[in-house]
């Protein structure tokens, strides 16, 4: 074999193990995404929670926490009415 062919099998060698090296990471990631998975959907169950709803559960918490913001608004808004006479007798 001549040089030339010699330094483009190297390569070709330098890029397959690049490859093979890049596989096993990718499988290392694949792995461990698959564990956190199991691990979320234990969590999940544990609280009594489809993990395939989750979306709708998000958005069930988010109008339950909107609806209690607007009705502790309007509770303190109310008390600041009633308390506001007993504060103005204070600055005269």
């Amino acid at each position: 074999m001549t040089e030339k062919t010699n330094l483009d099998l190297n390569k070709l060698l330098e890029r397959k193990s690049q490859v093979e090296a890049n596989i096993h990471r990718m499988m290392g990631r694949l792995e461990a995404a698959r564990k956190s998975k199991a691990e979320i959907e234990e969590e999940c169950d544990k609280r009594g929670l489809d993990p395939n709803s989750l979306q709708e559960t998000l958005e069930k918490l988010e109008k339950k926490y909107t609806q209690a913001k607007v009705e502790l608004d309007a509770q303190l808004t109310q008390m600041e009415e009633k308390l506001e006479p007993f504060l103005e007798k204070e600055d005269d």
